[in-house]
């Protein structure tokens, strides 16, 4: 578990020196993409992880966040019950029949699927912060 506190509060400081150098706007949502577990995390590391890792960047300023991921990521790799279900939900792969995941009431983004052949939403951006 020290080893997913120690990863987790180095990728914040790690975004919130990037966030120094290219974002003009200090308290500007961070979206957090939940869509892999390549470390192979149970539900109580990832749990464990997106604690230090918003707490960590509160300490720095940062208070808005919101949570990008799908119904069934969340509910293999999140506890059943888990304090995440207050952040804003930007539920990926959303069907007509899709439910919400454990602890969410509401999305406040739905990516929907059945209606378009292509996902515009995946974006991946490559910095080097220029001192």
């Amino acid at each position: 578990s020290s080893d997913v506190t120690i990863d987790a509060g180095s990728d914040a400081l790690y975004l919130k020196d990037l966030l120094k150098c290219y974002s003009p706007y200090p308290n500007s949502m961070i979206v957090i993409d939940l869509s892999k577990n390549e470390a192979k995390l149970n539900s109580t590391q990832v749990q464990m992880w997106l604690e230090v890792f918003f707490e960590t960047l509160k300490r720095y300023g940062h208070s808005f966040f919101s949570i990008y991921s799908n119904e069934s990521f969340l509910n293999t790799n999140l506890p059943h019950h888990h304090k995440f279900g207050s952040l804003p939900l930007w539920l990926s792969q959303w069907k007509e029949n899709s439910q919400l995941p454990n602890g969410w009431n509401k999305a406040w983004l739905k990516e929907r699927v059945d209606k378009v052949k292509i996902s515009l939403m995946e974006l991946a951006y490559s910095f080097k912060c220029k001192q």
